[in-house]
């Protein structure tokens, strides 16, 4: 005759490869998770950074032409950036030759890692002849 055989132990064993599976798959999708923010975050800086440099270069290619040598060295920031820490932006004039001016742009901040991170523009400037407004 034989007798039914016990399986002692086996529930506890399932109940924890149970738990260790889905806390590796609950961890990946975190990991996930948070590497999709990270990037979002990164590209919402950027893009940010890219269109507040594209309006101040926009702004200074609308000034007479001492007002936008005054403005060399001049430093503004930059609230579009939100959490980024330690955001600015600094504008460079310097005249290239006669009756032009190279201007740029550069927004630097510190990423969520703590890195630094930076965009510049550039775009060359002329007087019109009439030194109110450079093209």
């Amino acid at each position: 005759m034989l007798l039914p055989r016990k399986n002692t132990g086996s529930l506890i064993i399932d109940l924890v490869a149970a738990a260790a599976i889905f806390l590796f798959v609950t961890g990946a999708f975190y990991a996930a998770c948070a590497s999709k923010d990270r990037a979002l975050e990164e590209m919402e800086n950027l893009t940010h950074a890219s269109n507040a440099a594209h309006a101040k270069i926009e702004a200074l290619r609308a000034l007479p032409h001492g007002e936008l040598m005054k403005s060399n060295g001049a430093v503004f920031s930059v609230p579009e950036l939100g959490s980024a820490g330690n955001k600015a932006g600094n504008i460079t004039a310097k005249e290239t030759g006669p009756s032009m001016a190279e201007v740029t742009v550069t927004i630097a901040w510190k990423n969520r890692g703590g890195a630094d991170d930076k965009i510049e523009y550039s775009t060359i400037t002329r007087d019109n002849g009439g030194g109110e407004e450079w093209k």
